[in-house]
């Protein structure tokens, strides 16, 4: 199979980039999820207040 024999042993090697990037996915989905919560909240907090931005023309 390609060079490989029977005693060959295939190993994963992750570096340290590749454990950045898995933080870096975690944290912005994170940041995501709060933002979405947020704006989700001030939403709510806007209907329930009834606070409407109204144009006036002249």
């Amino acid at each position: 199979m390609n060079g490989l024999g029977e005693d060959v042993q295939v190993v994963e090697i992750r570096t340290w980039r590749q454990d950045a990037f898995i933080v870096m996915d975690v944290v912005f989905g994170v940041l995501t999820v709060f933002c979405g919560f947020m704006l989700g909240r001030t939403i709510l907090k806007q209907k329930s207040e009834g606070n409407t931005v109204r144009i006036m023309r002249e």
